[in-house]
């Protein structure tokens, strides 16, 4: 409506895709320590950092996912195989606790659904 202000839709969207891929690759870093913790990946992911007790290589794991799948394409392929590999673990965590359900029906469980 007010040509002036037109740039703040795209930078709107910028800060929105941003924020969304910043708590994404958070979310991933700490699937990715939950996931070593629990013995299903290489321990040397569940090591923390020192002095901030971050998932530091955790992080750094994802970060070099990132960085090889940028190398031969461009951005928004990185932003595609992103979202697909960060959907694939969290549908794959989703699996694992209905597999565990019916494999193991007596394995003591922090919470419970109904």
């Amino acid at each position: 409506m007010i040509p002036s202000w037109s740039w703040i839709m795209p930078v709107s969207v910028a800060f929105s895709i941003f924020g969304s891929l910043n708590g994404g690759m958070f979310m991933l870093g700490r699937l990715n320590y939950a996931g070593s913790k629990e013995g299903h990946l290489p321990s040397l992911i569940s090591m923390l950092h020192v002095h901030y007790l971050t998932p530091a290589p955790a992080m750094i794991i994802s970060t070099l996912i990132g960085c090889i799948f940028v190398i031969p394409s461009d951005l928004l392929s990185l932003t595609n195989y992103f979202s697909f590999c960060s959907w694939l673990l969290i549908g794959l965590t989703c699996a694992s606790l209905i597999v565990l359900r019916f494999r193991e029906p007596n394995l003591e469980r922090p919470y419970k659904v109904r």
